[in-house]
């Protein structure tokens, strides 16, 4: 996975299906170290359906 020019990623689909992330979700980032961690946000909806 690579980081485009504009700081984007591509999260693969099986990855969104798993955690039911649709276009839209809210999510956090956390960094710990050198390790970034994805979340939905609590208060977050799950996007559009």
């Amino acid at each position: 996975m690579k980081i485009t020019s504009d700081g984007q990623i591509t999260l693969p689909l099986e990855i969104r299906h798993q955690l039911g992330l649709l276009p839209g979700t809210e999510v956090e980032l956390e960094v710990v170290g050198d390790t970034v961690y994805l979340r939905k946000s609590l208060d977050a909806s799950r996007g559009d359906r």
